[in-house]
């Protein structure tokens, strides 16, 4: 009997022993990974690989964040939107081409079927035909306006 307890605690040792060693090594591998090197190491840096930055502010009407200035007429119509040269079309002529395609492949733009009435960027929350075109206009009181703002 006090064989079989000797044996089972050489074996609870050595998994005690190992579990130790197997912790001590994790916290090590932690200490070093802390940053105490001295270094310091700038997060907010453009990588050069990523050319320049544009930014481009939307004015609600002529171009906005929802419709890209199509509105509910626009977004309904039978052909998508096509760029003064074909050849070289401009970003904002790809991003109103895109949101043209987009809404076209996720909705059903027929008015037979609700567009306009029952969704679609013109209705407001109360399913109501409120909001005309749909078009994010600044200075209104919605939240998609207030991000458009500060584009």
């Amino acid at each position: 009997m006090s064989t079989q307890f000797n044996m089972r605690l050489a074996r609870a040792t050595r998994r005690g022993f190992s579990l130790t060693v197997a912790v001590m090594v994790a916290m090590g591998l932690l200490a070093g990974c802390a940053g105490g090197g001295g270094e310091s190491v700038d997060i907010n840096v453009k990588p050069a690989f990523a050319g320049t930055i544009s930014k481009t502010n939307y004015d609600g009407s002529t171009d906005d964040l929802l419709t890209a200035g199509l509105g509910k007429t626009g977004l309904a119509g039978a052909a998508a939107p096509a760029p003064a040269n074909p050849t070289a079309p401009t970003a904002t002529e790809l991003r109103r081409i895109a949101i043209f395609n987009n809404y076209r492949a996720i909705l059903d733009i027929n008015a037979k079927d609700g567009y306009g009435t029952l969704y679609g960027p013109n209705v407001d929350i109360n399913a109501g035909d409120a909001l005309g075109e749909g078009k994010t206009l600044p200075g209104a009181d919605d939240e998609v306006s207030r991000s458009t703002r500060s584009l």
